[in-house]
């Protein structure tokens, strides 16, 4: 019996578990209810779980590639670093001195009172003897000076044909220096773009239905104005609203504008109810709207239900209505294009900069 009880905890962690990374379904299930109406939204809800996991899997995939090629490449590298207990480096052992195998190290020293700190590459692999270039190439210049010692001291020390690399404690004009392995900021780097992609992904796991609940909302703001002109016009010839809603739904089959819209798709579901179980068309928009959550639709449906039976005073409302809702989407549009016209000024003024480069430069070039 406890056997059982801890199978089923299990089991029920489990679960909880892929609700809350994959997608939970009943909050995807009501989700789907809102944009869609009332149905069996399963198979779709596990297209988007199983949309999640295969992210997830890849992201792990990734990293653990990243991973296997950072650790060839640092790990396996061909190339021991032996340091003290205060973490200089003495000695390089190596593996393969037929193969070039670079560590970056870190040198310091003190000069002319001051500490210095420069980075260099030494090649594990046997090199050839340091060239013979003239020191006084860099008389001129006490940094290049100095890194051409280092560079130089380095390239003495790979030369050797020894089993390993003694690092030297000090340079040709006896200047002290120390060696230090350059700490890898690639860890740091792999540590935190895990939690990173993973999250988000966690984040993105109701991309899917919130793309679609967006789109939904934009095609009724977008549809319905032009709904309601029309059933205006057709109630001011004379249609009572059952009719006149059959009628703009039967023009729309026929011309097949626009046939797949999502708000003529769910007014197309009113009229096939309201054929098929006679309920009446003012509920069916009703039960619309509620789901849609958009207010203007709200307030619509509202005036439809309250007076379906008014006649000219149904009109004057949804006419009124209909009105503002046209002068709502045509804010609506120059707000977006003011939006459009702002997005564009970053990349004229980077053209602006390209052009003023390319037509100065040849000028400064001459100076």
């Amino acid at each position: 019996m406890r056997t059982n009880m801890k199978k089923w905890e299990l089991k029920r962690k489990v679960k909880r578990t892929g609700d809350r990374y994959l997608g939970d379904k009943g909050y995807l299930s009501e989700k789907f209810k809102n944009i869609y109406g009332g149905g069996d939204y399963s198979e779709e809800i596990e297209k988007i779980r199983n949309s999640n996991r295969n992210r997830y899997i890849l992201c792990t995939v990734v990293i653990l590639m990243v991973f296997a090629l950072f650790i060839k490449d640092n790990i396996m590298a061909g190339a021991d670093i032996k340091a003290d207990e205060n973490g200089f480096v003495k000695e390089i052992s190596r593996d393969d001195k037929n193969k070039d195998v670079f560590v970056s190290m870190e040198v310091y020293g003190q000069r002319d009172g001051e500490v210095f700190k420069k980075s260099v590459d030494i090649n594990a692999g046997l090199q050839d003897k340091a060239e013979n270039t003239s020191e006084a190439n860099y008389e001129e210049d006490d940094e290049a000076m100095l890194g051409y010692r280092i560079d130089e001291a380095a390239r003495i020390a790979a030369s050797e044909g020894s089993d390993s690399i003694i690092l030297p404690d000090r340079l040709s004009d006896g200047t002290r220096i120390f060696w230090k392995q350059q700490e890898q900021s690639s860890w740091i780097f792999l540590i935190l773009i895990v939690p990173v992609l993973f999250y988000a992904v966690y984040r993105s796991r109701f991309n899917y239905v919130n793309r679609k609940e967006e789109q939904s909302r934009e095609s009724v703001m977008k549809e319905l104005p032009e709904f309601l002109g029309r059933l205006t016009l057709l109630l001011g010839a004379g249609m009572v609203l059952t009719s006149a809603f059959e009628r703009i739904i039967d023009d729309r089959r026929s011309t097949q504008m626009d046939n797949d819209t999502y708000f003529y798709n769910q007014m197309k579901r009113i009229a096939e109810d309201f054929k098929r179980t006679n309920r009446p068309i003012h509920k069916g928009i009703e039960d619309f709207a509620k789901r849609s959550r958009i207010k203007e639709f709200i307030r619509v449906s509202g005036i439809i239900s309250d007076n379906v039976d008014k006649g000219t005073e149904l009109i004057q409302k949804l006419d009124a209505e209909s009105g503002a809702m046209w002068f709502a989407r045509k804010q609506n549009m120059e707000e977006k294009g003011r939006m459009a016209e702002s997005k564009l000024i970053a990349p004229l003024m980077l053209m602006l900069v390209i052009l003023v480069v390319i037509t100065v430069a040849p000028a400064l070039m001459e100076m």
